[in-house]
């Protein structure tokens, strides 16, 4: 299992905007990515600008196939959620260890 971190700066004055099409792209994900676990998106408390999201997924070949993909996510909307972000997200891969915590 893998987590990546997504962040974007956008203008607080389209964070309305940002996050609905972040919502539409995780629900074209969803039904078109079997191996997609769920994502959040957060916005920072510290930072207007700083929105974050994290998105579960089964695998690393999974993620990179479905961004391959084309025909997952319309082009329209990928553009409509960085235009909003004023550009592409960075973003960063991690492995999902083990939760050790006590139930």
């Amino acid at each position: 299992m893998i987590r990546v971190i997504y962040r974007w700066s956008v203008d607080p004055e389209r964070g309305g905007e940002f996050a609905a099409a972040w919502r539409e792209v995780t629900r074209c994900i969803q039904q078109g990515c079997p191996d997609a676990r769920g994502s959040v998106v957060l916005k920072s408390q510290i930072d207007a600008n700083v929105y974050l999201a994290v998105a579960r997924w089964d695998g690393i070949d999974a993620w990179r196939d479905s961004r391959e993909a084309e025909d997952i996510v319309p082009a329209p909307l990928v553009e409509r959620m960085r235009a909003a972000a004023g550009g592409p997200a960075g973003y960063e891969i991690f492995d999902e260890l083990p939760d050790w915590a006590l139930h």
